[in-house]
Formats: structure tokens, C-alpha cells, sequence
């Protein structure tokens, strides 16, 4: 049987997208800079900070993502706010009793740019004025 040649998909950006520029990244990946070999490098450009060994997770935490994996109750999307039961904990851990918290006054986000959006989306109008702080995160340039 003849092996079938996969075809090559050529899709061009919009040109918003081409506008947007990670400029982190272009720092980053460039690699322009060189480490001092008497130092240990702790790179704080990613999100992940396990990406490079220097802040591996626990145990306890491996496990914990094992036990929900092997459950096979939440392989799929969560609500945009976050799992209830981790809402929960968070408004268990932040109550006092002249302040309490509930699971609804909880959101959480996957990373600061969805938090920035619900943030955003809840307070600005369209149209509205929004004042940023200069320097800020550079994907906010667009």
C-alpha cells in the first residue's frame, strides 16, 4: 500500500494577529543573554514554574492530579470560574466571621489574562476608558 504524502495547510494570519508580538518571548527565545556559570539560572519568564526544574511539585500535589485522573470525572472543561469544590475551599480558607466568603464570590482563573478578561468584561462598557500602567505586560500592546 502506497503511503499517502499528508497535504501541507498554508492559513494566513489576520492582520490583527499579525500585530500582536510576545515580547517577552522575542527576549526570551532569542537567548541574548548569558547566565553566569557560578549561579544557578532561575528563569521567571514562563508561566509554568516547574518548566525548568527549579520548583518541581510536590508529592502530595502528583498525586492528588493522579487520583482525579484515574477517576475519570473531570476529563473535559470546567466551569470558567473554576470547580466549585476548589471554590469552596478557597472561600472555606478566606472567611472570618466578619467577612465571610462564598464559593460564588470565588472565581478562579487559568492564568491572569482570563482573570484580566473577567475583570475587564465586568467593569468596562464598551467604549469605555481604561487607564494602564506603563511598563505592563507586553500582550496588552496590540
Amino acid at each position: 500500500m502506497a503511503v499517502q504524502e499528508e497535504e501541507q495547510w498554508s492559513i494566513a494570519g489576520s492582520a490583527e494577529s499579525l500585530r500582536c508580538i510576545n515580547h517577552i518571548r522575542a527576549l526570551t527565545d532569542g537567548n541574548i543573554y548569558v547566565a553566569n556559570p557560578e549561579k544557578t539560572l532561575l528563569k521567571l519568564n514562563v508561566g509554568d514554574p516547574t518548566a525548568f526544574g527549579n520548583l518541581p511539585a510536590s508529592p502530595i500535589a502528583l498525586q492528588a492530579v493522579a487520583d482525579v485522573v484515574l477517576q475519570g470525572a473531570s476529563h473535559g472543561y470546567q466551569h470558567s470560574t473554576g470547580r466549585s469544590d476548589a471554590k469552596q475551599a478557597v472561600a472555606e480558607k478566606f472567611s472570618f466571621p466578619n467577612n465571610p466568603v462564598t464559593a460564588n464570590d470565588v472565581f478562579i482563573t487559568s492564568g491572569c489574562s482570563q482573570a484580566m478578561e473577567f475583570v475587564l468584561l465586568s467593569l468596562c462598557d464598551a467604549g469605555s476608558n481604561l487607564l494602564m500602567s506603563r511598563p505592563g505586560y507586553p500582550l496588552y500592546r496590540t
